[in-house]
Parts: structure tokens; C-alpha cells; sequence
């Protein structure tokens, strides 16, 4: 009997995976899917491959067809990706009655059922939040935004939210789409705990030249003042040495506002403490790097699911976070960690960060991993594809 074929809208680069995001996301769901997956993505000219050929591509073990709708160099990508799939569909009539369900993963891969009336079921996946562009983008473009997520909506079979935060996840969504409610779900992200797990901390930090009589914070994420509020990094950092001196902050990651914080550890004497790994892919040295750590740190005015909250927690490492997005729902106060109220005044979230660093290094929690275990990725993917497929 023929597997059920999938066809994965996704302008981004599975050769080039980053720590969390949506591509890590797909790459999860193709490695535990039972189906046919096709994967519609991007590729860097560089590759040589020619755009809209079929190709055979492994995640792990698992086989799949890629079609590059595009090249990745290409910038604004999903413009770019938008444009490429628009002809494709029209160019490949005889490829979509092979495909059982589309499941696009970002709301303008949706658009193209809507202009070409092709009758196809698609499930529009939301890994963000619509709420987010009044926020960055101002009313006029929060406007136009809106219009294209409800038509995206409107004309999806169902729709994942990968967050169920009332303010940005599934409730907003079901109260601001109400006549829709019935077509949107909530859905977890897939963690790989078989990747993520704790490794000997002694071997790990002889690799990456840290000392075992240090104490290690982590930052995990893009180096941005907003949302990530980088910019606290040092103040703790600076309260944290003044009980523990032999305490180094380490950040993996890259990002806009890198210079700016660079700078501020110059300022307050803390750049010899401080190591940057600028960019890594997802993998065994993400892995090893974050087990490098005594505890992980998440600043953020908002999040989602928190990808690198949950692959610490997974690794055994002990996170101290804002209490935003859905990072209540796994990370359990005294527990694996903890919680901090999201204050305005940033004076207040410093101290009592500063204050639960100091309790994880007195040794106050131990991680369990079993709150974490309904993000397994075999697990969340077996669900999720169960939906999209009924």
C-alpha cells in the first residue's frame, strides 16, 4: 500500500539548519513522519542544483523528495519563494494530484490556492504570531498583514499554533478569528530528546577550554536587544561575579545588536569573562556547548514555544526565564528552573534573575526531564501528522 504523500511549503535551507527556528522544525517533522514527504524549500546557488527538479534527500534515516522552489541567497527570501511557487503550481498541474495535504509554513504560502482556485487541501502552520506586526511594522502594514492572514485562514482546512499563549497564541487567534475557531488547533514543537541529553560535563568543558571550578551562563538565541533583551546580559552577569567570581557568560548565537553588547561589556569591565560562539548548526556541538553550562538564561519580552528553553531543560541544564510564551508549560518553578515575572522595570528583572542564578549554583533544583517528555519529536510528529492527514 502506497504511503500518503505530504507536500512542506518552506522557504528555508535544511543544509543549513540553525539552533530551533522553522527549518529545525520541518527537519523534525520529515526525520518521524510516516508519509511521503515533499519538501518545497530553498537552496544556495552555490549547491548547482537546477530549481523545480525532484532530488532525494535524507534527514536521519529517513528518505524524502526535495524541489527547489528557489535559490536561498536570494533576498527578501519569501517574496522571492512567493513568486517562484505561484509558477510552479501552474507549471506542475500533474505534481499536485499526487499530493493528498500541503502544509505551508508560513501564511503567504497559502496565497497561491487562493489566486490559482486550485482545490487542494492545505493546513497553514503559524510559528509566530500575527499579533506580532502591529508591534514591529506599525498600523498601516498591521492592517495589510491582517487581511492576508484572514484570507490565508479563511481558505486553510486547519491551523497549527505552535503557542498557546492567550495573548498571542491559540486564544487570540480563535477570539480575533471567531468564525473560524473550529478549523484552528493548538500543536507542540517537536524536541529532539535523543539529541538533547546531558553528557559529562568534565569532557565537554576540557573541549571548549572552560575550567570545572567555573560557573557557566548561557545565553542561547539572537543577539537582539528586542525581544531577547541581550542588553541584561552583563548586569547580571556583573551581580552573579560579585558572589561567584569565577562566573563566564557564554552566548551562542548571532544578531543585530551584537556590537551594541560587545560594547557594554567593554564599558563594565566583563568582555575577558564573556565567550561568543558566533554561529552554529543544530547538532552534537550545539549539544555539547550547552552542556558546557550550569544554567541557561532567557531575558525575552516575548516568546514562543522557546526552543533553546526546552533543548537546555532536555540536556539537563537548569533555565532561568521570563515568564512569557509557553515556557510555564514545561519549565515547573523550584523545579528545572525559574520563573521571573515579566516587569517593565528592567532594575527588578535583573535582581531577581541574578538572585535565581545564584540559587540553581547553590545547588536549589535538578532538572527532570519528564516535563519535557510530551515535546519528544516521535511523539509531537505522530499527533501532528495524525491531524493534518484526517
Amino acid at each position: 500500500m502506497d504511503k500518503r504523500r505530504i507536500a512542506i511549503l518552506h522557504s528555508g535551507n535544511l543544509s543549513d539548519v540553525s539552533p530551533g527556528g522553522i527549518s529545525e522544525y520541518v527537519a523534525q517533522f520529515i526525520k518521524h513522519s510516516n508519509s511521503d514527504i515533499y519538501l518545497l524549500g530553498t537552496e544556495k546557488k552555490e549547491a548547482n542544483l537546477k530549481l523545480w527538479r525532484k532530488y532525494t534527500r535524507n534527514v536521519g534515516e529517513k528518505q524524502y523528495i526535495f524541489i527547489p522552489i528557489n535559490y536561498s541567497n536570494r533576498k527578501p527570501i519569501s517574496i522571492y519563494y512567493f513568486i517562484h511557487l505561484v509558477i510552479f503550481i501552474i507549471l506542475n498541474p500533474r505534481l499536485w494530484k499526487e499530493i493528498e495535504v500541503v502544509y505551508a509554513q508560513r501564511m503567504e504560502y497559502v496565497l497561491p490556492f487562493c489566486l490559482l482556485l486550485l482545490n487542494k487541501k492545505v493546513v497553514m502552520a503559524v510559528h509566530g504570531s500575527g499579533k506580532y506586526a502591529s508591534m514591529f511594522w506599525g498600523h498601516f502594514i498591521a492592517k495589510i498583514y491582517s487581511f492576508l492572514e484572514y484570507t490565508s485562514i479563511r481558505r486553510s482546512t486547519k491551523v497549527f499554533i505552535l503557542n498557546n499563549n492567550p495573548e498571542f497564541g491559540v486564544p487570540y487567534y480563535k477570539k480575533k478569528y471567531s468564525q473560524f475557531k473550529d478549523k484552528i488547533y493548538y500543536t507542540l514543537v517537536p524536541v529532539d530528546t535523543d539529541l538533547f541529553r546531558p553528557l559529562n560535563k568534565s569532557i565537554v568543558r576540557q573541549k571548549y577550554n572552560f575550567r570545572l571550578d567555573e560557573k557557566i551562563i548561557l545565553f542561547l538565541g539572537r543577539i537582539e536587544y528586542n525581544p531577547k533583551r541581550v542588553h541584561l546580559l552583563p548586569d547580571i552577569l556583573s551581580k552573579v561575579k560579585s558572589v561567584y567570581p569565577k562566573t563566564k557568560l557564554l552566548i551562542v548565537g548571532s544578531g543585530n545588536d551584537k556590537e551594541n553588547l560587545l560594547n557594554k561589556l567593554k564599558d563594565t569591565n566583563l568582555l575577558q569573562d564573556t565567550v561568543f560562539v558566533d554561529y552554529i548548526k543544530h547538532g552534537d556541538e550545539l549539544v555539547e556547548l550547552i552542556n558546557c553550562a550550569d544554567v541557561s538564561l532567557i531575558c525575552s519580552t516575548f516568546e514562543g514555544i522557546c526552543m533553546s528553553a526546552l533543548e537546555s531543560i532536555s540536556s539537563g541544564i537548569p533555565v532561568v526565564a521570563t515568564n512569557v510564551g509557553d515556557i510555564k508549560e514545561y519549565l515547573i518553578h523550584g523545579e528545572n528552573g525559574y520563573l521571573v515575572n515579566n516587569y517593565k522595570d528592567e532594575d527588578a528583572i535583573v535582581k531577581e534573575m541574578s538572585s535565581f542564578v545564584l540559587s540553581v549554583f547553590n545547588n536549589k533544583v535538578k532538572v527532570n526531564r519528564k516535563t519535557i517528555e510530551k515535546y519528544k519529536a516521535s511523539y509531537v510528529v505522530t499527533k501532528t501528522e495524525s491531524l493534518l492527514l484526517e
